[in-house]
């Protein structure tokens, strides 16, 4: 068996990509190893989507390159976002890579690997075709919670995302080949589905949108709770609001990216709302669910961002009161628009906006979690805690330790008798900003 050593950057997507490369890779007598050290292959599935992610990625590049010229049969090769976007122009640089394969290549890769370790390589395959993976291959990391792509691509063209280009346009998958991999992930054992998509709120097949979709997947019988991201402001419908509220379960999280608070910014980027129209969107999801935690993203120092549309951004987050954010700086991503725009703010004006908004996110963030201490919540049990600490309330010597979800997304660690996939009570003892940590209760 050819040793292969895979490493995962980015999002839930790549997550479900890396899946399924391990599931074709072992139908072909591929073996998995746990070091690059030990590989005779190595496959890195990339992200270009933050410009952080990718100097990742050639920073493992160097750690690979010094390792193949120790062990030049060592075949390499760089899969994903980064491959799509950049393509041939990788192989022409000075990386240790024999093969270049994009999103839309998937299904070819253990073909081109063997070609590779025949002594064929050099190959780039980065056509989007607007072929799907095969996901009935992919080899699940976790035992209770499941990834479930059911639309992938974007059609938003937001001015500063590469999404499109390295995606695709928009395709969704059909209704009942979606409902087939949730009742056999349920017949495997796993109680909760992640529904994913670059846009989840776009899916339509033969007249079904999201909602109804929703709706169906989790009525399965033996489903726990379906969870789903990312949700755009300008789709997110009063249809899908009303079945969050119906659905039992449904978890009571919403991922939905603000962007930025001031409306000039917001038009610039080709968002499709107003700070108003969000906070009015935020309102009504608020009625329908009143213990609803909402997690959003914000970029800052977008071209052109003033100090005033800065404050816009600061004042929505006051406004808004998110639960949690994940924020991040401005970088010009490759083929998006707004890596032609002139009027760019400088690096460190945009890290110390950052360091401003993470304090005040920070800030509203531990508050709300705070709030949570002394009170009672339903724990879906991921897995055994083997990392406790006795600092934050969980004795790693305890032999019951646990980590797990509430329906509200956040992470709790506690005590108590149980096993993966059960839903426990659980009492909140202490708190981080987004961790609990408690004890199971009767």
């Amino acid at each position: 068996m050819t040793k292969f050593f895979l490493k995962t950057y980015g999002c839930q997507m790549n997550a479900l990509d890396s899946e399924v490369i391990d599931g074709l890779l072992r139908e072909r007598d591929f073996s998995p190893v746990s070091s690059m050290e030990e590989a005779e292959v190595i496959i890195l599935n990339t992200c270009c989507v933050r410009e952080k992610t990718e100097h990742k990625v050639y920073g493992k590049l160097g750690q690979i390159k010094s390792l193949k010229q120790h062990k030049p049969e060592l075949v390499v090769a760089l899969c994903g976002c980064m491959s799509q976007a950049y393509g041939a122009e990788l192989l022409e640089k000075e990386y240790p890579l024999d093969l270049v394969m994009g999103t839309g290549a998937i299904d070819k890769l253990p073909d081109a690997l063997l070609d590779c370790l025949a002594g064929k390589g050099g190959k780039v395959e980065c056509s989007l075709n607007g072929h799907l993976p095969p996901y009935e291959s992919a080899v699940r990391k976790g035992t209770v919670s499941a990834f479930v792509e059911i639309m992938r691509g974007c059609d938003n063209y937001c001015t500063y995302c590469v999404v499109p280009y390295v995606r695709g346009a928009e395709r969704s998958r059909a209704v009942g080949e979606l409902e087939s991999e949730v009742r056999g992930l349920v017949e495997r054992g796993y109680r909760q589905v992640i529904l994913i998509g670059q846009n989840v709120n776009s899916y339509r097949d033969n007249g079904t949108d999201f909602p109804p979709l929703l709706r169906r997947l989790a009525g399965i019988p033996g489903l726990k709770r379906t969870r789903f991201t990312t949700s755009h402001p300008k789709d997110l419908s009063s249809a899908l609001i009303k079945v969050m509220a119906e659905v039992p379960t449904v978890c009571e999280h919403l991922h939905l990216p603000l962007q930025a608070g001031s409306d000039s910014v917001l038009a610039k980027m080709g968002r499709g709302y107003t700070a108003a129209d969000y906070l009015r969107l935020l309102e009504e999801v608020r009625q329908a669910l009143p213990e609803i935690s909402v997690s959003t993203d914000m970029m800052v120092g977008f071209p052109g961002e003033t100090e005033e549309d800065f404050q816009a951004t600061l004042d929505i987050v006051e406004q808004a009161r998110f639960n949690c954010a994940f924020t991040f700086v401005y970088t010009d991503r490759p083929k998006a628009k707004s890596s032609g725009f002139s009027d760019k703010v400088p690096l460190p004006e945009r890290r110390e906006r950052l360091s401003r908004l993470n304090e005040l996110q920070n800030s509203i963030s531990d508050e709300l979690t705070q709030r949570m201490v002394g009170k009672q919540m339903t724990v879906l049990v991921e897995e055994e805690n083997r990392g406790g600490d006795r600092s934050l309330g969980v004795d790693p010597s305890a032999p019951q330790s646990w980590r797990g979800r509430s329906g509200t997304n956040y992470l709790v660690f506690f005590t108590g008798e149980t096993k993966p996939g059960e839903e426990v009570a659980v009492k909140i003892n202490s708190a981080k900003t987004w961790t609990l940590f408690g004890k199971m209760v009767s």
